[in-house]
Order: C-alpha cells, then structure tokens, then sequence
C-alpha cells in the first residue's frame, strides 16, 4: 500500500488514530490516574475523596509558581546586552546563588514567622525558586565548558556553584531567623 492509498484508506485511518489514541492514554491518562487514585489502589479516584481538591489547588499553585519562577530566570537571562557581555555561566551562577539564598530565607519565613497557607508556602518555595533555579543549566554549562577544552573553568565554575550556593543558602537562613527574632520583639 503506498502513501496515497493509506491517506484515504478509512480502516488503515482508524488503526493509526485508535494507535495514537492508545500511546496518548498510556503516557498521559493512566499516569494521572494512577497519581490521583487512593494508595490502597481501589481505583477510586483520589480527587473525589476527602484532600483530593487539597491536591489539586497545591498541583496547581507549584505549577503556576513554577511558571512564574521561570520567567525570572528568563528575564535575568536577557540582562547581559544591558550590562555587556556576561558568559552563560556567569548568569547560571548569580541564579543559583540568589536562589540558594531567597530559598533558604523563605523557608525560614514561611515555617517560623509568617503564616501562609500551603498552596502559597508552596507556589513560592518549590513553583517560583524551584523555576528559578536551575540544576540541568548549570550541568549543560558545565559540560559546555568542557567540550571546549575549558577543564579548569569548568572545574571552578562546579566548585563555586556549590560553594556560593550553599554560602547562600547559610545566609538566607541565618537572616530569616534574625528577621524572626526582630519580628518577635
């Protein structure tokens, strides 16, 4: 059968949308439904229980907090033609660490002084920070780096990725419980 006769051929059509139909199921449908079922797996939906719409509101604020923190890095990644030349590197650093650093001082926030409700504890720490930062760019640099014969700019960019991050994080933290303890007063 050339490609002409299978364009028209109704029976050829319907085997080909009922295959395509079937993957989309798979790898869409029964996913989800196996996430929203109850963990004893009696198939009954878990949105209709009792937390099911609890899921789906904290689902949705990571989801739209992601997309928000996704424009930032977006946004901060569009900066350089304003201040000259800055390597991709360089712009996956600076996110990080602010990100290390807004993190950590959220999440002292949000658990010890200011009282906010799940979903937005949620959207802000693992949607916006979570968008924001970016593993798999740093790793991509990384390796950018090293297809380029830079082996020891790699090697520092890694080792100050981990170190400023986690620099960052220290001091996000130490000023959320500085600010809680100004709070508290």
């Amino acid at each position: 059968m050339d490609r002409l006769d299978r364009a028209v051929d109704p029976v050829y059509n319907t085997a080909v949308t009922n295959m395509r139909n079937e993957v989309l199921l798979c790898v869409f449908a029964k996913p989800l439904f196996w996430l929203m079922t109850s963990v004893d797996r009696s198939h009954q939906p878990y949105f209709f229980m009792s937390g099911g719409i609890h899921f789906m509101k904290k689902a949705f604020a990571v989801g739209i907090g992601g997309a928000i923190g996704t424009l930032f890095r977006w946004a901060v990644f569009q900066l350089p033609p304003f201040f000259g030349p800055v390597p991709h590197a360089a712009a996956t650093l600076m996110i990080n660490t602010t990100g290390s650093f807004l993190l950590a001082l959220l999440v002292i926030l949000f658990v010890r002084t200011i009282r906010v409700s799940a979903e937005l504890r949620l959207a802000v720490t693992t949607g916006v920070m979570g968008g924001y930062t970016t593993f798999s760019t740093m790793c991509k640099d990384a390796v950018t780096l090293l297809q380029t014969g830079k082996t020891l700019t790699a090697a520092v960019y890694l080792l100050l990725t981990v170190v400023l991050g986690l620099s960052a994080a220290w001091l996000g933290a130490s000023a959320g419980k500085r600010i809680e303890r100004r709070m508290v007063r």
